[in-house]
């Protein structure tokens, strides 16, 4: 069993690397993964539209969540299918059985966590502005 976590922690971390060297080869994320920073001015104050404020801000943590929902779901369908395994070579065991059913668990509450962090965001973005947050680009 630990032969296979060291297989699935490499595995993961090639994706990573891989998923990285697609981007920056790609311009910046216009190709696998999406593009992190958002299109600002630093120069300019926060209150102009291109500046650098709370909108291009949201816009990085929407990015980022963004990013980070391409690497939540490989680890997910991931975890489902260890899960299954376990599962499957449970033999009748109910300590093993449930810990498959665990892991299983595990995956979907993670997955509704990241896939709703892009809804928290905006709802915290509504709540300080009392305006629809700003269309990821």
């Amino acid at each position: 069993m630990k032969k296979i976590k060291i297989a699935v922690f490499i595995s993961l971390m090639l994706f990573t690397v891989v998923a990285s060297i697609v981007t920056a080869q790609t311009g910046g994320g216009r190709g696998l993964l999406p593009r992190i920073l958002p299109n600002c001015d630093p120069t300019l104050p926060p209150s102009d539209p291109l500046g650098c404020g709370l909108t291009a801000f949201v816009l990085l943590i929407r990015n980022i969540i963004k990013y980070l929902t391409y690497i939540v779901i490989p680890i997910a369908v991931i975890m489902f299918i260890w899960a299954a395994y376990v599962i499957i070579t449970a033999g009748g065991s109910p300590a093993k059985f449930d810990k498959g059913k665990a892991i299983m668990t595990t995956a979907v509450i993670g997955v509704v966590i990241a896939l709703g962090a892009g809804i928290i965001v905006g709802l915290i973005y509504q709540l300080f502005t009392g305006q629809r947050p700003p269309n990821l680009p």
